[in-house]
């Protein structure tokens, strides 16, 4: 099933809610009874596979599978930058999303065996200006294990306005402590990003030093990760690969010009071989963590697969993790009643990751995958060519009270502003203006807080010589957004 990238600027990350890795855990990584394959009868197969991902242009990022702890595929493929025509190398870094997660229960593991924090300590011993009962109630255990209550910080009302103005994690921070719980502490299991940067920044206030710091000095050095880094706020950087979003007709657009924040949650950045050398020790050595806490790090909050001890998960084990944001998607599998572990990074999104991960981890288990389904973007341009033709078929208020029956038809959920977006682009493309008029109009009356729909009317009244009208559309990006470069300099060109 296709998901579909909501309004421009939107935080998705920690898209793989727990139902999802459950049902990874469950199904994908399901025993299998066919007889076993050599490596290279696997490798030739799995690379097959890559092979045809990358060609459907479903797939574009570095593949690392072990076996019986060896490296049996380390492959690339796809551009790391489209712009610059620069390749995915296997010393190429890339975003990890919500496995960020991971590596933050690792830093509070390793602080709580350490003694400097307890599992017991409530929120209120870190921070202040929460609810006197959140503060009390809510403790260390249930942040990690997702029992907290709280949910998602860039749901607050508020959030998607003030986003791009985050540069501090202490700005985020207001934003959770307007959160309500959704349930009492410990009684329930929901998947929780606020939950996650909250640990984060215990993690800075514990070690006195900023997430990337703890990062590199508790985890990264003491492993040689030499590909590994962090970001509060996603950037380019040398080495590292550019997001791209896949559920759009046309060229390609990078997510830099999104506002895409991390924090204990996500933001780090690295290379399947980084990620394979950290999980490699977990699984030989108490390098970073002693047995008894790396058997919480591997149990999933609310699993129905349980384990006795570390040595019952080193025989039977099975985790699957995921992460996802425009532009991103990384899963890391392990499956040690197999003895493989697999790694997918991807610089595109729309669950791109995953599918490859699912049909690898069906080839390891000598087990036929399933054929990949089309790329979303060609789904999209089907839609897109439909609402163009629906503008140039009808007047403004006919667009507005159909175009949401295409929506339907497509399976395409009525808040996502995005397939809007590249209608009206098309039309103005074409200079079709009178009929990218009737999409924008409809476009910011029915989602009057996307800042780029007023700015792309107002370019449109600018075409029509209707510099009134025009004023008025910049003017308003400008109250959503202030300081918004695109808005003034448009007025001031008026």
């Amino acid at each position: 099933m296709n998901t579909y990238l909501k309004t421009p600027g939107t935080n998705v990350h920690g898209s793989n809610v727990l139902n999802i890795l459950y049902w990874f855990v469950l199904l994908t990584f399901a025993s299998a009874t066919t007889s076993a394959q050599t490596n290279n009868e696997l490798k030739a197969s799995m690379e097959a596979l890559i092979k045809e991902a990358a060609g459907k242009d479903i797939f574009s990022g570095n593949v690392l599978v072990a076996r019986d702890g060896n490296v049996i595929l380390d492959q690339s493929v796809g551009l790391a930058d489209i712009e610059r025509n620069i390749p995915n190398l296997p010393e190429t870094s890339f975003a990890i999303g919500s496995i960020t997660k991971f590596f933050t229960k690792l830093l509070i593991l390793q602080l709580v065996h350490e003694g400097k924090i307890s599992l017991e300590d409530p929120l209120e011993k870190y921070f202040t200006g929460f609810d006197t009962q959140i503060g009390k109630k809510v403790r260390i255990k249930h942040l990690i294990n997702h029992q907290s209550g709280f949910g998602q910080y860039f749901d607050v009302p508020g959030f998607e306005k003030e986003e791009t103005k985050i540069e501090h994690s202490e700005q985020v921070l207001n934003f959770i402590r307007l959160e309500q719980l959704h349930f009492e502490p410990g009684t329930e299991v929901e998947y929780s990003n606020s939950g996650y940067f909250l640990l984060g920044l215990i993690i800075e206030k514990v070690t006195g030093s900023d997430y990337r710091t703890a990062l590199k000095n508790r985890i990264s050095d003491k492993l040689g990760l030499a590909h590994t880094g962090y970001d509060l706020v996603n950037k380019a950087a040398d080495g590292k690969a550019t997001g791209y979003l896949t559920n759009m007709p046309g060229p390609k657009r990078n997510n830099l010009f999104l506002h895409l924040i991390g924090g204990g949650d996500g933001g780090i950045y690295m290379t399947t071989s980084d990620l394979w050398d950290c999980i490699k020790s977990l699984l030989s050595d108490n390098l970073l963590l002693d047995e008894t806490s790396k058997l919480s790090l591997f149990t999933l909050p609310g699993s129905p697969v349980t384990y006795t001890s570390w040595n019952d998960f080193l025989q039977k084990g099975r985790l699957m993790v995921a992460g996802g944001d425009p532009g991103l998607n990384a899963v890391l599998g392990i499956n040690q009643e197999k003895k493989y572990c697999l790694i997918v990074f991807s610089n595109y999104d729309q669950g791109s990751a995953e599918a490859v991960a699912v049909r690898l981890s069906a080839i390891l288990q000598g087990n036929t995958p399933d054929p990949f389904d089309q790329g979303a973007g060609q789904d999209i341009k089907i839609v897109v060519q439909q609402l163009c033709q629906l503008a140039r078929d009808t007047d403004a208020a006919g667009f507005k009270n159909q175009y949401l029956q295409i929506y339907t038809s497509a399976g395409i959920p009525p808040d996502d502003d995005m397939i809007l977006l590249h209608t009206g682009n098309s039309l103005i493309e074409e200079e079709d203006y009178d009929n990218a008029l009737k999409v924008y109009l409809t476009y910011t009356q029915d989602f009057p807080n996307i800042v780029v729909a007023w700015n792309d009317l107002g370019d449109i009244y600018v075409a029509k010589n209707d510099k009134v009208n025009a004023k008025k559309c910049y003017e308003q990006a400008l109250k959503l957004r202030p300081g918004n470069e695109r808005a003034k300099k448009a007025i001031l060109k008026l």
